[in-house]
């Protein structure tokens, strides 16, 4: 009766003003499997490991069910980290993920140098080991250098990315950039939580409605 619950105001969403949902879902069929409501700074203190980064710590609630079951688990920005992939790593889980501005003991200004990637397609790899948990930072060219955090996969190549263009004849052109193995794993999974929060803010317009 008071409105909506949970508000929050991110400008840079596509719903700048709503609730924010973070969420799991199958990274191969897209089934949703977890979601939790971000409820502002003192109730998300109160939840489990609260006392790690705020993306690890939601990373470990949503995955817990599988906790020990070796998967993997592919994270955007909002969660990756080298904390992170440890602490999946704790738990027995893998983790794979886009690093942005969590770089903490993170190769970041290394592996963004786009000097080191000639071309579209060029990656950069770099390997450690860090409480016995070996991880493997990428960096690859496309438009920008993108670059990720993982426990698992690897640097051989992997699915192409394929761009559609259309030319001045107005035929179809497909341009295929090279991505390593790690890279594609990633971009196959992570569209599946855009496809829910485009169903959950746009199609069925669950703000509004609450």
């Amino acid at each position: 009766e008071d409105g909506i619950p949970h508000l929050t105001k991110i400008i840079r969403k596509p719903k700048g003003v709503g609730t924010e949902v973070k969420c799991l879902a199958d990274g191969v069929v897209g089934i949703m499997l977890q979601m939790e409501i971000c409820e502002g700074k003192d109730a998300e203190a109160e939840k489990k490991w609260s006392y790690l980064p705020a993306g690890t710590a939601q990373t470990l609630r949503l995955s817990e069910l599988w906790h020990g079951s070796q998967r993997i688990v592919v994270g955007d920005s909002a969660f990756s980290s080298v904390t992170t992939a440890i602490e999946c790593q704790k738990k027995g889980l893998f983790y794979s993920g886009i690093v942005k501005t969590a770089s903490k003991e993170f190769p970041k200004d290394y592996l963004s140098d786009v000097s080191r990637y000639p071309v579209k397609g060029n990656h950069v790899s770099l390997t450690t080991v860090v409480e016995n948990c070996k991880l493997l930072a990428v960096g690859w060219k496309d438009r920008t250098v993108k670059t990720f955090i993982s426990t698992c996969g690897t640097t051989l190549p992997g699915q192409p990315h394929q761009k559609y263009r259309y030319s001045h004849n107005g035929d179809l052109v497909v341009t295929e950039i090279n991505r390593p193995q790690l890279v594609s794993q990633y971009f196959g999974a992570a569209s599946k939580i855009d496809v829910h929060n485009h169903f959950r803010q746009g199609l069925l317009n669950i703000e509004t409605a609450w």
